[in-house]
């Protein structure tokens, strides 16, 4: 698969929702407003040792991901939630790293998908 389709894949997207512009924007805009909050979440979860905190922030942060068709993010955001289920954050910040590169990724690929829709 395309390393881009990995990062966001917009046809993914428009399985889920169809071929409708303003719900793609609307779902875009919804995912990058709730995802500082995550994020902020499964920091402070890490920071503090809190499984249950970190499972929850980072299983929603998943599903999120899923929904765009946000393939990269969608799975680092499950390492941590696998993190947190079993309780053990020893892994936490190699699992962190992946999230934010994965992050990092998908702001430039969403910015330069907005651009061109």
């Amino acid at each position: 698969m395309d390393e881009r389709k990995l990062i966001f894949d917009p046809d993914a997207l428009a399985e889920l929702i169809g071929d409708d512009p303003e719900l793609r924007a609307e779902l875009i805009t919804l995912f990058n407003d709730e995802c500082p909050r995550l994020v902020e979440s499964i920091r402070g979860a890490l920071d503090s040792g809190d499984a249950a905190a970190l499972t929850h922030a980072a299983h929603t942060l998943k599903g999120s991901a899923a929904n765009l068709g946000a393939a990269n993010t969608r799975e680092a955001a499950h390492g941590l939630e696998a993190l947190g289920r079993g309780g053990d954050l020893g892994a936490g910040e190699p699992a962190w790293g992946r999230l934010q590169r994965a992050l990092a990724d998908l702001e430039v690929v969403l910015s330069e998908y907005a651009a061109r829709a």
